[in-house]
Parts: structure tokens; C-alpha cells; sequence
């Protein structure tokens, strides 16, 4: 076997491995989120009534915090921290009647914090 034919499938091997560890790189980029930790005006202004929770949690890139039932609208209310200090945002997620849809935003708003 000469070199040529052993390297050939070695090089198409290995840019093969490339493009798959490439492509596992793009992929693994985190979520949309601007800054960590914290929500932006920015980020706020994406999310609008109807949105199911799982794209809110996407978007902010953070976890909220449970606050409190809300029984009126059948959901919950959870807060999420905020890049401006003294704020935070707040987001009541409805269930829906049916039962067959994710959580969605009800209300949001950006709060300031007494105190």
C-alpha cells in the first residue's frame, strides 16, 4: 500500500472528526441571554403575553424564583433578577384550561424593590 492511499482516508478521517467536534462547539453556545446572571431592558421586551415558560427561561437564561400561587389565574407567580440593581422582574405564568398546553405568561412587569 503506497502512502497516498493510507492518506487519504486518514485525512478524511480526520476532517470528518473536525466537523463533528465543530459542530458540537456551535451547538453548545449558551442561550440568547445578553449578560448572565441578570435580566436586561432588552431581554424584558422579547417576552410577551402568551409565551410558554420554557422560551421566557430561554431567553432570560436564568432560573426564576417561585414566589407564590396564584389561584385566580390557575398559575404561579416567580420573580427573576434584574442587571439594574433595586429592580426585579415579575411574571405571572396561567395554566390553561385544557391542560394540554405548557404554562404561558399571563402579566409581566418590571418592578422596583422597597426597602
Amino acid at each position: 500500500m503506497t502512502k497516498t492511499r493510507l492518506l487519504r482516508p486518514l485525512a478524511a478521517v480526520g476532517t470528518g472528526l473536525a466537523l463533528a467536534v465543530g459542530g458540537v462547539m456551535v451547538t453548545a453556545s449558551p442561550a440568547s441571554a445578553d449578560t448572565p446572571g441578570c435580566v436586561t431592558k432588552t431581554e424584558y421586551r422579547k417576552v410577551h403575553k402568551g409565551m410558554i415558560k420554557k422560551r421566557v427561561d430561554r431567553i432570560f437564561d436564568i432560573p426564576g424564583e417561585f414566589v407564590d400561587a396564584v389561584p385566580v389565574a390557575g398559575g404561579f407567580f416567580q420573580a427573576y433578577g434584574t442587571c439594574k440593581p433595586g429592580h426585579f422582574v415579575g411574571i405571572t405564568y396561567k395554566r390553561p384550561r385544557h391542560g394540554l398546553r405548557p404554562v404561558h405568561v399571563y402579566k409581566k412587569g418590571w418592578f422596583r424593590q422597597e426597602g
